[in-house]
């Protein structure tokens, strides 16, 4: 059982729950940007939770069937047609031997993920099909790649009504817990986190970069851990998210950090988009 891959759509990697336990090698967990969407992707179709599916950034792959198999997409709400014939997101879609499946732009978000019945089969790199170049021969999918699918053995408890994704690509406020290094920034800068306006600027799987009216500074503190939802203040003046492929340490004041959901909220919001924090302890 496999899908072989047409076109590849902008960015789209596999990715399944990660890649554990080799960031003091320097190796980030990658995994998918929206926890909540990926889990809902597999959940759709009873798969184990951690199963690998295909993460998508502004538009979306072309497959081609090579065996019966169902399929789920959730997450950016985006363009589906089966053998040129229009179909919903949040329900499984039954593909026959031979079956053209067409992702086109996500016109709501901006990541989608599409989830097979019984996850993708790709070989495993340090515990994970994740992919992050130079770990995995590749950081994308590539046109002409065949995907193996794994046999399917029902994992999750079936879904009996999918729950809303109103939120994606339309958050405005992200809460967030103060950072190992709160206590090292002034007043001013604090009074300003929690109270100035935000765009998003240029971003990527590696992290997110926020710019608001934040006046410079200067500190200066020695290089230490950074985890998947971190956010930094450069001496510039902006922020720094990191996110799944994001760099394991830094030497920035970490200043805020984000949950898993509140992560995911961030991954479905583009360019431009306005945000605020909003703390709690």
């Amino acid at each position: 059982m496999s899908v072989q891959v047409i076109h590849t759509g902008f960015y789209t990697t596999i990715q399944d729950s990660g890649r554990t336990g080799y960031r003091h090698w320097g190796v980030p967990v990658s995994g998918p940007m929206d926890c909540e969407s990926f889990a809902l992707a597999n959940a759709l179709l009873d798969n184990f939770e951690k199963a690998a599916v295909l993460e998508c950034t502004i538009s979306g792959p072309t497959l081609l069937f090579n065996a019966p198999t169902r399929v789920a997409v959730a997450g950016g709400l985006i363009e589906i047609r089966l053998n040129g014939v229009e179909v919903e997101m949040c329900k499984a879609i039954d593909c026959d031997l031979g079956t053209i499946l067409e992702f086109g732009k996500i016109t709501k978000g901006v990541r989608s993920y599409i989830a097979f019945e019984g996850g993708l089969a790709t070989p495993k790199t340090l515990g994970s099909r994740s992919q992050y170049f130079p770990v995995t021969e590749y950081k994308k999918l590539q046109k002409g790649m065949v995907l193996p699918l794994r046999p399917h053995t029902t994992a999750l408890p079936k879904i009996m009504q999918v729950p809303s994704t109103n939120w994606i690509g339309t958050t405005e406020t992200l809460n967030v817990l103060k950072g190992p290094d709160w206590g090292r920034i002034s007043e001013q800068h604090q009074t300003q986190l929690l109270s100035e306006n935000f765009s998003i600027g240029s971003n990527d799987r590696m992290g997110y970069q926020l710019k608001g009216a934040l006046s410079k500074n200067n500190y200066g503190l020695p290089s230490s851990f950074v985890l998947p939802g971190t956010v930094q203040l450069t001496p510039e003046g902006t922020l720094l998210v990191a996110m799944a492929d994001g760099q394991v340490t830094g030497g920035y004041p970490r200043v805020f950090m984000l949950s898993g959901n509140e992560v995911s909220k961030l991954a479905q919001l583009r360019t431009g988009k306005t945000i605020r924090f909003e703390g709690c302890d």
